[in-house]
């Protein structure tokens, strides 16, 4: 079986590094895989579009520009290289087309429909475009539920010129109309997504729900005074660990909460945070000693650093799955995180970790921080039970035969 993969990038963020995974996964199984990206970097990875080799050239660049400024002025579903890429995708047909992320503007969402004619197609839902008229993150804005007439946020990841939301998803369901039979089926990565979909109404075919899965040989307990002694990190006090793309200048993960939180905490705690990310904040009047790795793209050192820490925190506003708590509780660290998205699906309040609920001020964060760092064996335990529950609900292994059986699925109802 061959497996066609496609995205934007086949390198950083949570969807690169779960198609990754899973590809790495499924190969060990006899699987093929291709993957066809505009920025490939990866080996093996293939350019969708035109460029020099599997490199993209300053005109497919241009034309992919001049695509989403035309998607921001105009509406967010279309692209500029349509036939190319039906062309290249088509010529040597997978046994199945798997869709990651294509928002954005580069590619086109009418694509979709008619490489599912080629194939079977298997759309992963990475985060909330798919049901929304342009937003990859709601925050707490219910208007998907009315078709998003009125938008009041025309910023974020796909921003908009002039408000065409509302046109941009009634556009979606024409295109998914198109889809919704035997040869495609859309996969929510936790439930809490796909009550979503459902809710939404905007998508009437198949519909599954694979969790996101954690890579157990990469991401396990290690001591931790063996982790802070390679990362250089004090082997005396506490240490909490904090993870965000874009640092604290991200403001779907929240992090400026925690450092807020940080600030109310007492000294006597001897509190070392780690952020990880990228940025470089400036917080020397925090009085807490702040070490920032920046971006880690070893998983090696990733693993170190969730090892050492004694809680791992993540306090964002929104999360559709939450990868990096899953591989924080993998490697045996405790998580404080929001009561948000499918957060909860992965920490059992109480058993495997804490929630706070959104929009708690910094004080009672503080308060719930230096109640938990000072609870020692209790701490050291609940990491245990998290992972446990990582290894038997949300490992790898376990995401790959879902697919699998998925992939099997769609390609004896094509035939």
């Amino acid at each position: 079986m061959r497996i066609a993969h496609i995205g934007f990038t086949d390198n950083q963020g949570g969807a690169a590094q779960v198609m990754n995974d899973l590809v790495g996964c499924l190969e060990r199984r006899g699987l093929r895989h291709e993957t066809f990206c505009a920025r490939p970097t990866r080996p093996g990875s293939r350019l969708l579009g035109f460029g020099h080799g599997d490199r993209a050239g300053v005109g497919l660049k241009v034309v992919n520009k001049l695509a989403t400024w035309r998607n921001r002025l105009l509406g967010d579903t279309g692209g500029m290289c349509s036939q190319r890429y039906l062309r290249q995708l088509s010529q040597s047909p997978p046994d199945v087309f798997h869709v990651h992320n294509i928002h954005g503007g580069w590619f086109d969402l009418s694509l979709v429909p008619r490489l599912a004619k080629v194939a079977p197609l298997v759309w992963t839902l990475h985060d909330e475009w798919f049901y929304t008229g342009h937003c990859t993150c709601t925050l707490g804005c219910e208007g998907w539920r009315n078709g998003c007439a009125r938008c009041e946020f025309l910023g974020g990841m796909v921003k908009l010129w002039r408000d065409t939301a509302a046109a941009n998803r009634r556009a979606r369901e024409r295109v998914y109309r198109h889809m919704a039979d035997g040869q495609v089926a859309i996969v929510a990565v936790s439930q809490w997504l796909a009550d979503r979909v459902v809710a939404s109404g905007i998508w009437p075919g198949r519909l599954e729900m694979i969790p996101n899965g954690v890579n157990t040989e990469v991401f396990y307990p290690q001591p931790k005074a063996q982790a802070r002694h390679e990362l250089g990190l004090p082997a005396e006090g506490k240490v909490i660990l904090c993870s965000a793309a874009g640092g604290i200048g991200n403001p779907f993960k929240n992090v400026g909460l925690l450092i807020d939180a940080v600030r109310k905490l007492p000294p006597s705690l001897d509190l070392t945070m780690v952020l990880l990310g990228g940025g470089d904040a400036q917080l020397d009047e925090l009085g807490t000693h702040v070490v920032q790795p920046g971006y880690v793209s070893s998983q090696e050192q990733l693993r170190q650093y969730y090892c050492a820490a004694d809680l791992f925190v993540y306090l964002s506003r929104a999360d559709t799955f939450g990868l990096v708590v899953a591989e924080a509780m993998a490697c045996g660290t405790p998580v404080l995180a929001t009561n948000v998205g499918g957060l909860p699906g992965i920490v059992v309040d109480g058993r495997t970790g804490w929630l706070v609920e959104p929009g708690a001020p910094a004080q009672d964060v503080a308060r719930r921080l230096t109640q938990l760092l000072g609870q020692g064996q209790a701490l050291i335990d609940m990491g245990a039970q998290a992972s446990a529950w990582i290894a038997r609900h949300f490992s790898l292994e376990l995401m790959g035969d879902r697919y699998l059986n998925l992939y099997r699925s769609m390609t004896v109802h094509a035939g």
